[in-house]
């Protein structure tokens, strides 16, 4: 199993993990560039999360969440782990 923690956390290392933008592409029924342009933006639709679990689920990247993907849409998360100043931050430094 693939594991997010760490140096995963952030949106272009995810779409890497879950097989590349074509794969991911190919498994939501989108264009490579729509997934490809959620990599150079650092950003996923929403929408897309529920489906994006699943495919997790199916490539075995265990911690894929919609908790996960939420803390990453609202930059709780950085490549480095939780943003100074945020609840999570806060609650492991206590």
């Amino acid at each position: 199993m693939r594991s997010l923690c760490g140096a995963m956390i952030s949106i272009p290392n995810l779409i890497n993990a879950l097989g590349g933008s074509t794969a991911v592409a190919a498994a939501l029924g989108l264009p490579g560039t729509t997934v490809a342009s959620w990599k150079s933006r650092r950003s996923i639709p929403c929408g897309y999360w529920p489906q994006l679990v699943e495919l997790g689920h199916a490539n075995k990247v265990e911690d894929l969440t919609l908790q996960r993907l939420a803390e990453l849409s609202v930059g709780v998360l950085t490549d480095r782990g939780p943003r100074r100043g945020s609840a999570r931050a806060t609650s492991r430094a206590a």
